[in-house]
């Protein structure tokens, strides 16, 4: 009988080695690589027949140039996806002409950047280019004037020195002395509509001291004097500048009704199509009715079953355009998942109504209440749930359409039959 248990017990072993492996191969196929930011910095270049394509990475600030062409000298920008704030996995380069591709990182070594387009799989091969960029194809480094946008204080701990940078407008606060709250204004210089190399700080006396931007990130913004050469560092303020020394340039109205800024790329209205307060229900909509409906069924639907494409703007449909005018608009669904990923959501209750509390990078809020919906001539869910139309249809079908949901946990992203009545936040650019 021994040479029988010993065979079995052989065989029990290599089942058990097998399933560990397996197991381990299961892992690993779960796991995102993820690439040092640091790595990617840097000059590449793509070379196909005769033309040669450069890259030009600065990973410090995570700002940089896409030269389509380098001897076009066309420099344009890209933007950077980061999982961490030294981890990659992807990134967008944006053409000239406003043409993006977004790319997943495949591989990055010392010498070679492999990077996959995420929509048709297709391989970019970059090669790190031993030629100096900057001499080769002199340029000013841009930076995204909404990264300039928040509170920063000088780096040299004096915290009586702050600066209010409103990046939308171009209007901010300058604060010699934070204390005094004397607010003095700033001026910055564009290169184009979203790009800014230099800014000029006016101080309370008249005097005046225009800086180049030499780094800026979500943390630090490096400023040069441009006479002397001297250093300005800041460092991005914990505090809320808007609370500890009140301003008003966050908010405004357009056609009567107000807005706020999240320091998103869109303005949201703090109040619903047919609301006063921001904790009021107001209106109910159909998808693509401009006005609200006395019972909400596929009949009474001006959209149903029809193909109709996103129509953020046409005041034949969108609701917001129609009833507040011009430059208010239902947002699109890229817009309403931006104000998800971005902003910090909070369930709260104002006036016995709940919903959420949505504060942006730069923190001003919205509040959004938990309306409910109607079906035919039923209201349902109301202060549980909360439903908001965005302007983009489903695309495998003619009767549903994108929609915020949420009640007392995260928001997200559904499909819904248009017919339903739901409520609609208006944005503005």
């Amino acid at each position: 009988m021994k040479p029988i248990n010993i065979t079995l017990a052989i065989l029990m072993y290599l089942f058990t080695i097998s399933l560990s492996s397996c197991e381990k191969d299961n892992d690993n196929g779960d796991t995102e690589i993820h690439f040092e930011i640091d790595d990617l910095y840097g000059s590449w270049k793509y070379e196909s027949g005769e033309t040669c394509s450069l890259y030009y990475f600065s990973a410090e600030d995570s700002s940089g140039i896409y030269i389509e062409n380098a001897q076009s000298r066309v420099y344009d920008r890209y933007d950077i996806t980061y999982e961490t704030n030294d981890k990659v996995t992807s990134l967008t380069i944006i053409k000239g002409s406003g043409d993006s591709t977004r790319y997943t990182i495949f591989s990055l070594t010392g010498n070679e950047l492999i990077l996959t387009d995420t929509e048709n799989e297709a391989t970019l091969a970059l090669e790190r280019y031993n030629g100096n960029i900057n001499d080769e194809y002199p340029h000013i480094l841009k930076f995204a004037i909404d990264n300039i946008y928040g509170n920063w204080e000088d780096n040299s701990n004096n915290p009586n020195k702050l600066y209010y940078f409103s990046a939308e407008d171009s209007s901010g606060i300058y604060i010699e002395n934070a204390q005094s709250k004397n607010y003095n204004r700033f001026e910055t210089t564009y290169e184009t509509n979203v790009y800014v190399t230099s800014l000029t700080i006016f101080k309370e006396n008249g005097d005046s001291m225009k800086y180049a931007i030499d780094l800026l990130n979500r943390f630090t913004l490096i400023l040069k004097d441009t006479e002397s050469g001297n250093i300005l560092a800041l460092r991005r303020h914990v505090g809320n500048i808007d609370k500890e020394f009140p301003v008003t340039i966050n908010s405004d109205t357009l056609n009567g009704h107000e807005w706020v800024n999240l320091g998103l790329s869109v303005k949201w209205a703090t109040c619903n199509i047919g609301a006063t307060n921001p904790e009021d229900y107001g209106d109910y909509f159909s998808w693509g009715n401009i006005e609200p409906s006395e019972t909400y069924i596929k009949k009474t639907c001006a959209t149903w079953n029809k193909n109709i494409s996103d129509f953020s703007g046409n005041p034949k449909y969108d609701a917001a355009t129609a009833n507040w005018g011009d430059g208010w608009r239902m947002p699109t669904k890229a817009e309403m998942q931006e104000l998800r990923k971005e902003c910090t959501w909070e369930w709260t209750t104002i006036n016995n109504t709940n919903g959420y509390k949505v504060t942006g990078i730069n923190g001003n809020s919205i509040f959004l209440p938990a309306a409910g919906y109607y079906n035919a001539e039923r209201i349902s869910n109301s202060n549980e749930n909360g439903y908001y139309w965005t302007t983009t249809p489903y695309e495998y079908n003619n009767q549903e359409s994108c929609k915020l949901d949420f009640y007392e946990s995260f928001p997200n992203l559904l499909w819904y039959n248009r017919y339903f009545g739901l409520s609609i936040r208006p944005v503005s650019k």
